[in-house]
């Protein structure tokens, strides 16, 4: 299975090693358009943050390995201007590729994605899912998503009651 990311999902994985083997389980390639790569390598690498430059080289060797491809977009298409680049460049990947799923952690710009009949998901059902196929265990599923919410991924009250909901089998 292919998807298309945005930036975060990408960071999130660098910073939470444990979502890189269950986004290979799940996806066969992960496709970013140019303007992502831009965002999570380039600018990051070239960051005097050691952890954002750290980071950056986690997804760089992604892209390296193949697992990860950068592509160009071609198709120029209208989206709102509340949108970042990559984000507007995720979105317009995947309708110009024909791939449904993208991996959007944000809640605008997936309303956008789901709207143009895309499906949208962020990064933190990924161990949701892969628990409920019996790929990790409920326990290693809260580990992911606490080191998520520790990493300074934004999960509200609410979304984070649902995930642990989600759970509960």
């Amino acid at each position: 299975m292919l998807t298309v990311s945005n930036t975060s999902p990408l960071i999130f994985l660098a910073k939470v090693p444990e979502l890189i083997a269950l986004l290979k389980w799940k996806y066969d390639k992960i496709i970013i358009p140019k303007e992502v790569y831009a965002e999570a390598v380039e600018k990051g690498i070239s960051s005097h943050n050691p952890q954002i430059s750290s980071n950056a080289a986690k997804i760089k060797a992604l892209v390296e390995e193949g697992f990860i491809k950068v592509e160009i977009v071609k198709t120029k298409i209208a989206l709102p201007s509340y949108l970042g680049k990559g984000e507007s460049a995720a979105i317009a990947l995947a309708l110009e590729r024909k791939v449904k799923g993208v991996l959007i952690d944000e809640k605008p710009a997936t309303s956008v994605a789901r709207s143009l009949g895309l499906n949208p998901s962020p990064i933190s059902t990924l161990p949701i899912e892969a628990f409920r196929k019996d790929k990790i265990s409920r326990a290693e599923a809260v580990k992911i998503l606490d080191s998520l919410l520790a990493n300074n991924y934004y999960l509200s009250s609410r979304d984070y009651k649902i995930l642990m909901k989600m759970l509960e089998l």
